[in-house]
């Protein structure tokens, strides 16, 4: 995940929707702020480069049990190509 500040951070991903995505990581993020953010999704015989995506932080909750902070962000661009692996992963 690429910060708005430039910073890049690891994170978790912990669910994936049409609209958005969570991830767990190890900061806590301001509401509304905006992402990149780079993930993979398996799929069968499938090599994804990465899915590459904008989204602003919709809430950030501290998890003792995912050990960190769940992010929720809304995506607000992604290309075609992407939400179309997506939605191939989803079966939507």
């Amino acid at each position: 995940m690429l910060l708005p500040n430039g910073d890049q951070l690891a994170v978790r991903t912990y669910d994936l929707g049409l609209d958005g995505i969570c991830v767990v990581a190890p900061v806590n993020l301001r509401l509304k702020s905006e992402c990149e953010i780079v993930f993979r999704v398996p799929i069968a015989g499938r090599n994804s480069d990465g899915i590459h995506a904008s989204g602003s932080v919709t809430h950030s909750i501290l998890s003792r049990q995912q050990d960190g902070f769940m992010i929720g962000l809304d995506f607000c661009a992604i290309q075609e190509r992407d939400l179309a692996l997506v939605k191939s992963y989803l079966g939507a």
